[in-house]
C-alpha cells in the first residue's frame, strides 16, 4: 500500500491579480508544508513555528490561512481522504473488485494510522467535536464517504438502492471502528495488517447484505 500524496490548494487563474497569486502561493506553501511535516514526524512533534519556516512564512501568516494546526491537519487529512475517493471511483469505473475499490477509499486513513495514529486520532477528534460551522462541513465528508462506498455498489450489483445504501452506511461504520481502533490501540496492527482486517470485514458485509453482488469476491478469497 503506497500513501498518495495530497494536493495542494490549486493556485488562481493566470488572469488573477498579484495580490491573489501571492495569497494563493502561501497558502500552498503552508500546506505542502504542513502535509510533509505531519506525514514525517507526527501531529504532536509538529510546530507551527517549524510549518512557517518550512513554507518560508510567519507563523502569524499561517493562522492567516488557518485557524489552528488542528484546523490544517485536518484540511490534510480531508484532501487525502478526497484523493482516495477519487482513485477508489477510478478502480471501481475501470471494473475492479468492489471491495479492493472500498479499501482504496480509507487507504489515506490507514497509512496514516499507522505511522503516525495521533493524526488520525486528532483528524476524528476535531471531526466529532468541531465548532457547529466546521462540524456541519466535516458531516458532509462522512456522507461523501458513504456516497462512495455506495457508487462503488451500484457499479457491481442490482440490488435496490435501499439495500445498497443500508449496506454502504454498515461498510462505513465497521471501516471507521477499525481504523479508529488503530489511534487507541497499542497493539495496533501494521497498515498491511489492518488492511487485511479490513478486507475481511468488507468481504464479510457484502457477502452477508448483498450476497448476489459479493458472491464472486467472496469466492475468491475462500
Amino acid at each position: 500500500m503506497t500513501a498518495r500524496s495530497a494536493s495542494p490548494p490549486p493556485r488562481p487563474a493566470p488572469g488573477q491579480g498579484r495580490r491573489e497569486r501571492n495569497k494563493a502561493d502561501k497558502r500552498q506553501r503552508i500546506f505542502a508544508a504542513a502535509d510533509r511535516l505531519f506525514a514525517e514526524l507526527g501531529y504532536t512533534a509538529v510546530t507551527t513555528a517549524q510549518i512557517a519556516d518550512e513554507a518560508d512564512v510567519g507563523t502569524g501568516t499561517v493562522f492567516r490561512y488557518f485557524a489552528s494546526k488542528a484546523d490544517l491537519l485536518v484540511e490534510v487529512m480531508s484532501d487525502k481522504l478526497r484523493v482516495g475517493r477519487e482513485h477508489a471511483l477510478e478502480l471501481a469505473d475501470a471494473g475492479a473488485d468492489p471491495v479492493e475499490a472500498i479499501l482504496a477509499l480509507v487507504e489515506p486513513l490507514v497509512l496514516a494510522g499507522a505511522t503516525h495514529p495521533e493524526n488520525t486520532a486528532v483528524y476524528h477528534r476535531e471531526a466529532l467535536f468541531a465548532p457547529a460551522p466546521e462540524v456541519r462541513r466535516r458531516t458532509r465528508e462522512v456522507a461523501e464517504l458513504e456516497d462512495a462506498i455506495d457508487a462503488i455498489l451500484s457499479r457491481g450489483t442490482a440490488a435496490p438502492e435501499a439495500a445498497r445504501r443500508m449496506t454502504a452506511h454498515a461498510v462505513y461504520a465497521t471501516l471507521f471502528v477499525d481504523v479508529v481502533r488503530v489511534t487507541v490501540d497499542a497493539t495496533a496492527p501494521d497498515a498491511a495488517a489492518l488492511t487485511d482486517t479490513l478486507r475481511r470485514h468488507v468481504t464479510f458485509l457484502l457477502s452477508r447484505l448483498l450476497p448476489a453482488s459479493a458472491d464472486d469476491a467472496v469466492a475468491g478469497r475462500k
